[in-house]
This record gives C-alpha cells, sequence and structure tokens, in this order.
C-alpha cells in the first residue's frame, strides 16, 4: 500500500469516527424526550398506583445496645449489594376490627382451651378486655375480644417440679401448639404456609436453660411465622413470631393451664390480598437503605447472642462489629394493628465484640420511599427515606 491510499484509508476512518461519535451525541440528546414522548403515548406498567395516597410508616421496636459505635461491614457472597430487587411493590390493607355479638363467648372459649374457666374469670373492661386470674399459679390471661389477641403469662421460676422431663419434642410440642390455635381459631392459612421454629429447655435451679435432647426437654418454646409468596413477613423481633407459645407437660393432668404457660397471639388478616395486588408502591433503592443502615440509622430489631437463652428477656449488649450477609424485602407485621402491611428491607448477619462471644443480628429499614408515607411524629418510627 503506497503513502497515496495510506492517506485516503485514514481519511476515511477519521471520518467514520467522528459520524458515529455524533451519532452517539444526538442519541444522548434526543433520548430523554423521545422516551418521554413515547412514554405519554403508551404509558408504562411499571408506574406504581399508590391507590391508598400515603400510608402510616411502619412502627419499629428497636434493641438497644451499651454502645453506638458499631461498624457496620458488607459481607454478602460477592462483596456487592443485590441487584435483583423490584421497582415497586403492593401495600396489602389489614382487616380492622369489627363488632360480633360472638366476640365474648369465643374468648370464653379460647380461656377454657387454655385452662382458664369461669372460676378464675375476674374482669371485662371498657376495652372489650376479658380476664382470668388463678391464684395456684399467679397467671393472668387477656383476651382482647375486639382485636382478639391474646396475652397469657404464668410465671414458671420454680416451678421444675410440675413438668415431666423426656416425654416432649418438638415435633409434638409444635402440633400441640398448632393444634390449640387452630382450635382457638387464631390459625389461618398463611401460617400453614409458613415456619415454626422451637428451642427446647430445662429447669435449672428454678430457671429454665436451652437443651439439646429430647430426654433432658421440660419445656419447648414455639414460634411461628408466615410467609406471602416469597416474601416473609416479620414482626418487630425477628427471632420472636407474632404467635408464640410455649408448651410443656404438667406430672398432674389436672393443671391444664400449665400446658401453654405463656401464649402471645397477633393475628392479623388481610382485606383482600388479590385486589391489593394493584396498590402497588416505589421502593427506594437497596444503596440508600444500605447508606442509612451502615451510618447506624437503621432499626436493630433482632440480636441472639451465639449463648443467649432463647427463654430469657433480652439484656443490652455491646457490639463492636457488624457484618450484614444477607439482605433481603419482606412485609412487616406488628403486636400493634397497623392498617397496610407493607414491605422492609431486612439486612442478616452476625456481629462480633471485643472479648465476648459473637452471635447473630437483624436490621430492619422501611423500604417505601419516603413521598409516600405520613409524616412522623413519634419516635419510635423510623423517617422513611425519599428516593433520590
Amino acid at each position: 500500500m503506497n503513502l497515496v491510499e495510506t492517506s485516503a484509508l485514514f481519511r476515511r476512518i477519521v471520518a467514520l469516527t467522528t459520524g458515529l461519535i455524533g451519532c452517539y451525541i444526538t442519541f444522548l440528546i434526543i433520548k430523554a424526550p423521545v422516551l418521554a414522548i413515547i412514554s405519554s403515548i403508551n404509558p408504562s406498567r411499571d408506574i406504581p398506583t399508590a391507590v391508598y395516597g400515603k400510608i402510616d410508616a411502619p412502627e419499629f421496636q428497636y434493641k438497644k445496645l451499651t454502645n453506638a459505635d458499631s461498624q457496620y461491614i458488607l459481607n454478602t457472597k460477592n462483596g456487592r449489594l443485590p441487584t435483583d430487587f423490584p421497582s415497586m411493590l403492593p401495600v396489602f390493607r389489614l382487616r380492622q376490627p369489627l363488632f360480633s355479638y360472638e366476640a365474648g363467648k369465643n374468648a370464653q372459649k379460647t380461656g377454657g382451651i387454655l385452662g382458664y374457666y369461669d372460676d378464675t374469670f375476674r374482669s371485662l373492661t371498657n376495652d372489650q378486655v376479658y380476664t382470668w386470674e388463678d391464684s395456684t399459679f399467679n397467671s393472668r390471661l387477656y383476651i382482647n375480644t375486639k382485636t382478639r389477641e391474646i396475652n397469657l403469662n404464668l410465671p414458671l421460676f420454680g416451678k421444675g417440679d410440675y413438668y415431666t422431663a423426656g416425654k416432649l419434642t418438638s415435633t409434638v410440642a409444635t402440633e400441640q401448639a398448632r393444634n390449640m390455635l387452630t382450635a382457638a381459631g387464631r390459625f389461618s392459612d398463611m401460617y400453614y404456609s409458613g415456619i415454626a421454629k422451637t428451642y427446647m429447655g430445662k429447669f435449672v435451679g428454678g430457671e429454665i436453660r436451652p437443651v439439646d435432647f429430647d430426654y433432658e426437654t421440660q419445656i419447648v418454646r414455639v414460634d411461628f411465622y408466615r410467609n406471602f409468596a416469597t416474601f416473609p413477613i416479620m414482626g418487630p423481633d425477628p427471632y420472636k413470631g407474632l404467635l408464640h407459645v410455649w408448651v410443656g407437660i404438667p406430672n398432674d393432668p389436672k393443671y391444664k393451664q400449665l400446658v401453654f404457660p405463656k401464649v402471645e397471639v397477633y393475628q392479623w388478616e388481610l382485606v383482600d390480598k388479590e385486589k391489593d395486588q394493584d396498590a402497588t408502591y416505589p421502593i427506594i433503592p437497596v444503596s440508600l437503605a444500605w447508606e442509612e443502615v451502615a451510618q447506624n440509622r437503621g432499626v436493630l430489631s433482632g440480636i441472639l447472642p451465639k449463648d443467649g437463652n432463647p427463654f430469657e428477656s433480652y439484656v443490652p449488649i455491646r457490639v463492636d462489629k457488624i457484618l450484614i450477609n444477607k439482605i433481603y424485602l419482606a412485609y412487616y407485621d406488628s403486636p400493634k394493628l397497623q392498617k397496610y402491611l407493607q414491605p422492609i428491607y431486612v439486612f442478616e448477619g452476625n456481629y462480633t465484640t471485643v472479648g465476648s462471644s459473637a452471635g447473630q443480628i437483624t436490621l430492619y429499614y422501611p423500604a417505601i420511599s419516603g413521598d409516600y408515607v405520613l409524616p412522623v411524629e413519634d419516635s419510635t418510627i423510623t423517617t422513611p427515606i425519599t428516593a433520590k
């Protein structure tokens, strides 16, 4: 190839390159207007409907720490944030309490299932709460006839002699708890599609300590969790179900109230899950949620020390480093009846503390953009961030 041919080829390459660059710049200039025109002619189906307008922010419950300088580290399998989250999700209405002539009768039936009868019935308050008190074991049972909440507490300290060891397994306890809740009308289809988590325990020096073997077991704690489609439904404490039952086998069958010494039931029903599929709201990018969590502005909802006792209440601890291993979307439910079941981000991982054992940890963050959430006044509610 001579010099003249080389020069002509070079000029053609320069002209072609210049033309391509010009086309690319023109594309960038007209891209937005053209897409806007197309969108106006054929609107996208991916636009949130927000049919319920601005909704209430989720009311979380915070776990306290003894320090405020925890370090957050993203520790997912690939070291990156997930990229497969939707840009919007539906919000579901929760059925609000309705007056029922059968409510009192049903409450008394439930009391009988738990071993509480007319001789221990104490009062009916103006809030439609039935109360039973058993002086034998100093226990109290509350049943709200409007919301159908159940709260039963029988102090168990020093009562090991009343319970048989070795006759109760996790499977048997789960079945007993499920049967009791079903008989009381508190076990919906969504719980049948969920999971149950159990903890076995025995009495040691008056207290209950966790055990691993059936032959030692005297008490089993059972927590039921719901799923909605592919999304789990999370309560304020991810390690405690909104259907929470302790099961034991008393030595003397006449003590029926000892079979379920502790019960907490908060079961809310959806109004119309099929219709509400169209009530979609925009989800903030996971990067924004992670940015808030990493700046210690997330909701520390659950801590499970490796050497902790699931039969005891949480006591604030020190957490130095938090490794977030998994991030996913879930729906948030609460012991306090809300208007809507709405999505949240869940950050799961492990924590470490200098000079102490590690454990599991979970944080929440609101997923719906703050533009679609009512102003927050209550200090127990995290202000949702607005998508940028």
